[in-house]
């Protein structure tokens, strides 16, 4: 099914967030958003705001403060990449966003983001990313346990200090 972006304004798309962001709070303000559509339902809804830390207030920078979907196959990466396209053709050198740890960010770097943080790593045997856990290793259960806690969305497996933390993400024009 196709996917088709259509403007909304920022406070339809702070009501829609509320409806389709899985567990974070709604958001006040924003400069400009999107929304997809799939099959005359939407799907997801992205906002654009000023960054929140002060360091990254430089006139020049955007931050995705929230995007959020239905689950509708490769509509993260769609929404956050037409947000960045919105943000350089009025201006923006630089768009910011920021994801739990316990997010992947596959969407991200399909959308063309760059995070210092790396893929996620077994702590038993050190496995990275997609690769399978070596034989035996007692880390391996763990890991299968959180890599289908994060599909299912049900995140009671990881300690909540863990899920308030977050990586940092920057996408920069080509």
């Amino acid at each position: 099914m196709s996917l088709e972006l259509q403007p909304i304004t920022v406070r339809a798309a702070c009501d829609r967030v509320r409806i389709l962001h899985r567990h974070l709070p709604r958001v006040v303000g924003g400069l400009f958003a999107s929304t997809l559509w799939a099959g005359g339902e939407l799907v997801a809804v992205g906002i654009a705001s000023l960054p929140k830390a002060a360091a990254s207030r430089d006139g020049f920078t955007v931050e995705i403060s929230r995007l959020a979907t239905d689950g509708a196959r490769n509509a993260c990466s769609r929404l956050y990449g037409a947000l960045c396209r919105a943000a350089a053709a009025v201006g923006y050198r630089r768009a910011l966003t920021f994801t739990r740890l316990d997010e992947p960010g596959t969407s991200l770097r399909a959308a063309g983001f760059r995070s210092d943080a790396g893929p996620y790593v077994c702590p038993g045997c050190h496995a990275v990313g997609g690769e399978r856990c070596a034989p035996g290793c007692i880390d391996a259960e763990l890991e299968a346990e959180h890599r289908e806690a994060i599909e299912s969305g049900n995140y009671e497996c990881f300690d909540e200090d863990d899920l308030n933390d977050s990586n940092d993400w920057e996408w920069v024009p080509q």
